[in-house]
Parts: structure tokens; C-alpha cells; sequence
């Protein structure tokens, strides 16, 4: 809705706001923490931590609305429109977690262009994790060509660049290790 908002604040001719958030499910613990001389309402957790660091990855990727595998099992089927934007794993783990980009609901409208890009990454994508990166590199130039600053596709094409194809691991799993927050 913030989009909405957006476009009403800037014809008043107030600043553009943008906000990115990182959304995970599991457990964590909720309340006030701390002494009798000092509390503060607050959460901990590894599902908060992954949250917060979810925010952080969307400015690496250029995306606003990041959500973690944990989250997309418990969404309702065909009410979103996500995309599976990578595998990471975040400072401070060493397991990789899928991370989506929620970019909508299903109900809105989203023009053919769009339709083609998230289509495009999507299959590029899936041709990175089976390895076929000729493939991948070509379905992401073809999002740089509707999207031209698109950080996400600039990102896979620079990282399939980089990668020394005849010496994967046996359990590479497409992952990439983000080493700040």
C-alpha cells in the first residue's frame, strides 16, 4: 500500500519514502527484557535475526518485500505474487535458506513487461540451480533488457561470471554467503 501512498505524498510535493522489510516465521521470544532499572519491549531469536538481516539483503537486490522458505510454506497458495530470488546463507549461519520477493498480490493488475521480467527471472533462476548457466546468463540478460537497472539480475549474471564451473563442489547448491548485515 505504501506505493499507493507514494504517489499521493510526491504530487503534495513531500519527500518519497521507501521502505524495505524482511519477514521470517519461527520461534523467538516477545516481551520486556532487561532489570528493574532498565527494560525495554523487545524480541530475540534466530527467526528475528533472519528477519532483520532479510531487510538488509533487499538493498543488495534492489527489492523492498524479502521473505524467508519458513514463511512462503505458510502462505496462503496463489495469493501472492513471489518469486524465488535466491539462496543465501546470512552472517552468523551456516545453513542457506531460499529467500522470496513478495512483488504483489495476485488480485492487482501488473503490466506484460513486469509479467515477462519476474516469468524470466524465474526461469533463469531455476537454469542456475540445475547448473545450466548459458542458459541462466541469456534468461537474465533478458530481464537487464526490460528491467536495465535491475540490481537482482545484474547480481546473478556478475556471480555466474565469477564462478569456476568445473570445479563445483558436489553438494553445491547454488548458495551464496552474504557477509555483512
Amino acid at each position: 500500500r505504501l506505493k499507493e501512498l507514494r504517489s499521493k505524498w510526491i504530487s503534495r510535493g513531500l519527500p518519497k519514502v521507501e521502505v524495505r522489510v524482511g519477514v521470517n516465521t519461527g520461534s523467538m521470544v516477545i516481551g520486556n527484557m532487561g532489570s528493574d532499572q532498565v527494560f525495554d519491549y523487545t524480541v530475540i531469536g534466530d527467526a528475528v535475526n533472519l528477519a532483520s538481516r532479510l531487510e538488509g539483503a533487499n538493498k543488495l537486490y534492489g527489492t523492498f518485500l524479502m521473505i524467508s522458505e519458513y514463511t512462503f510454506k505458510d502462505l496462503t497458495p496463489g495469493r501472492f505474487r513471489l518469486r524465488l530470488l535466491d539462496v543465501i546463507t546470512v552472517k552468523g549461519k551456516s545453513k542457506a535458506v531460499k529467500v522470496y520477493e513478495v512483488y504483489g498480490e495476485t488480485t492487482e493488475e501488473i503490466n506484460s513487461n513486469d509479467l515477462k521480467y519476474y516469468q524470466s527471472y524465474q526461469d533463469g533462476f531455476k537454469a542456475y540451480l540445475n547448473q545450466e548457466f548459458s542458459s541462466a546468463t541469456k534468461l537474465f540478460h533478458n530481464c537487464l533488457s526490460l528491467k536495465p537497472d535491475d540490481l537482482a539480475s545484474k547480481l546473478m549474471v556478475d556471480r555466474i561470471e565469477k564462478l569456476d564451473k568445473n570445479n563445483l563442489s558436489k553438494d553445491w547448491d547454488g548458495s551464496v554467503a552474504l557477509t555483512s548485515k
